[in-house]
């Protein structure tokens, strides 16, 4: 139960999900900066296979978008929404989703047990959406090397660090730890 919830959380999760990949959070933000979320970013988007994102820009100052997914499943329509919030690092814009577990057995009912955020980089232009995912093989290859502080486990890693540091690294290696030859590719189908 937990595995379907967690994979219709975020656009992240979504697209992991679709592809069979690991995932990959981090225990804050990617991108160091607010970015603005302009009405470029709201209307309907379509991965052009079974699923529509619905984009609605909450407070466009501070880049938060609401966001509903609508899916075709098991012989039905499947709706999940979520908030999303765009940050900017040097280079690059991220979208990142809060994910918050709480332990749902025996004595620890209701306890938080993981909070953090799914990200990705995110490039947007002239009616399409280009969503990088993290690579998680070169996280995972970089956190056993020691070179990238996080954990490992249950087809999920936990990026740990700060901001700052996280996002410098995914931007001055992010031709490692990016699948850029992979993008999920949203076309933009109707403003909203």
């Amino acid at each position: 139960m937990a595995d379907k919830l967690f994979c219709w959380l975020s656009l992240v999760l979504l697209a992991v999900w679709a592809t069979g990949c690991t995932s990959v959070s981090s225990v804050s933000m990617m991108g160091t900066a607010e970015c603005v979320a302009d009405e470029e970013w709201e209307g309907v988007w379509s991965d052009g296979k079974d699923q529509v994102f619905h984009v609605k820009v909450k407070d466009a100052k501070k880049g938060s978008l609401g966001v509903a997914v609508v899916r075709w499943e098991e012989g039905g329509f499947k709706m999940r929404s979520f908030d999303a919030h765009i940050r900017k690092g040097e280079d690059h814009e991220f979208c990142n989703v809060r994910y918050k577990e709480v332990a749902d057995k025996d004595d620890d009912v209701g306890k938080e047990v993981l909070d953090s955020y799914f990200w990705m980089l995110v490039k947007a232009r002239e009616g399409l959406l280009l969503v990088y995912l993290p690579d998680a093989v070169e996280i995972g290859r970089l956190i056993e090397e020691g070179k990238l502080s996080g954990d490992k486990g249950d087809g999920n890693i936990l990026l740990k660090g700060s901001q700052e540091d996280l996002t410098e690294l995914v931007e001055s290696s992010g031709s490692r730890i990016l699948h850029w030859s992979e993008p999920l590719v949203l076309r933009k189908v109707s403003g909203l």
